[in-house]
């Protein structure tokens, strides 16, 4: 695997809303002959594998969000900026090192939790920082933590990986897959602001047409639930925007069998990913959020290995290239059972 390529993604700016860098950079990395791209403003980017097979190859989805959590300038006041978050960043110290996106660059800055007299119990995740010297801050400007990336055994550890992760499994796999004859008419894309209000996923959903989508995103570790780092991809079967049945669980679960891929689950009644917005959107596709299990979510230094990155693109490249994966999935999916 292109590992080079992961820590250039984590090394992008990618708060929502902000996510260009991530976007050019999947753009240039997933072109070639035999692809075509397409935008959906700036909710949303597609590529798209032509073929020469029938039109009637179930239509494959996998998709992943682009942003991270982080922070925006609310207002300026002397040397002092004030920043409020966009999405659940999770601030460990008193004091965080930070990037602030200015036009002309990323600048050095330093974080600091603050307490709004004025708006008590009404604002949440106020922070600020002391504008440097000859720095001209704006509202609406962007601040993320200071990337980082270090490699320990078969452990990862950076911020951002929720989810620049699941846009590395996009890019990965659209390497592997070159030319290949699908089984499946295969999309990946990618979508803004899941962190924040997930208007890039709703915008897809409204655009796409799919048999089978696969949402890539990052989970928690959990002892409870048995999610360990290391020991495959999480499948989601319940949170707050999916619920999956025993037949797909059993299903899938029997595919990677096959394959001879470790599969993990999840159970959960809240948070959530981009599978919501496909329902939502009146998509009766089939949605299967597969999950990188990560330590540290949304901090400074996430935690996750690189066995799960490659276990999750064999199992992403299976389900392009296999034909059972779809047909099995769909057939289950949709196979009620009515009695008197």
């Amino acid at each position: 695997m292109n590992l080079a390529l992961l820590r250039e993604l984590v090394f992008c700016h990618a708060t929502p809303g902000e996510e260009d860098e991530v976007m050019a950079l999947f753009a240039r990395h997933c072109q070639g002959p035999g692809w075509q791209a397409r935008a959906f403003g700036r909710y949303a980017y597609v590529v798209e594998q032509c073929g020469s097979q029938s039109e009637q190859r179930p239509r494959l989805l996998i998709c992943a969000h682009a942003d991270s959590p982080g922070f925006v300038v609310q207002s300026v006041s002397e040397q002092i900026a004030k920043v409020i978050a966009l999405g659940a960043a999770q601030v460990p110290t008193k004091k965080t090192a930070a990037m602030l996106k200015t036009s002309a660059g990323k600048v050095a800055v330093t974080l600091e939790a603050a307490i709004d007299e004025e708006n008590i119990g009404l604002m949440a995740d106020y922070y600020c920082f002391k504008i440097p010297e000859g720095i001209e801050v704006q509202q609406g400007m962007r601040v993320a933590f200071a990337p980082s990336f270090k490699q320990e055994a078969d452990l990862l550890k950076a911020p951002f990986f929720d989810n620049r992760a699941g846009c590395f499994l996009l890019c990965e796999l659209f390497s592997r897959l070159g030319l290949a004859d699908c089984a499946c008419q295969v999309s990946l894309a990618l979508s803004s602001a899941e962190e924040f209000t997930g208007f890039g996923a709703a915008v897809l959903a409204a655009q796409m047409q799919a048999d089978l989508v696969i949402c890539l995103d990052a989970t928690y570790a959990s002892k409870e639930q048995g999610v360990r780092l290391g020991h495959g991809p999480v499948l989601t079967l319940s949170d707050r925007t999916v619920l999956l049945s025993n037949k797909v669980k059993n299903t899938l679960l029997g595919l990677c069998e096959k394959y001879e891929l470790p599969l993990q689950y999840e159970v959960y009644n809240f948070s959530g990913t981009d599978a919501r917005a496909f329902p939502a959107a009146g998509s009766p596709a089939l949605v299967l959020p597969l999950l990188i299990a990560s330590e540290g979510n949304h901090s400074p230094e996430e935690c996750i290995s690189v066995k799960d990155l490659e276990y999750s693109l064999g199992l992403l490249q299976n389900a392009c290239c296999d034909a059972q994966f779809a047909a099995s999935l769909l057939r289950e999916a949709f196979s009620w059972q009515l009695h008197d």
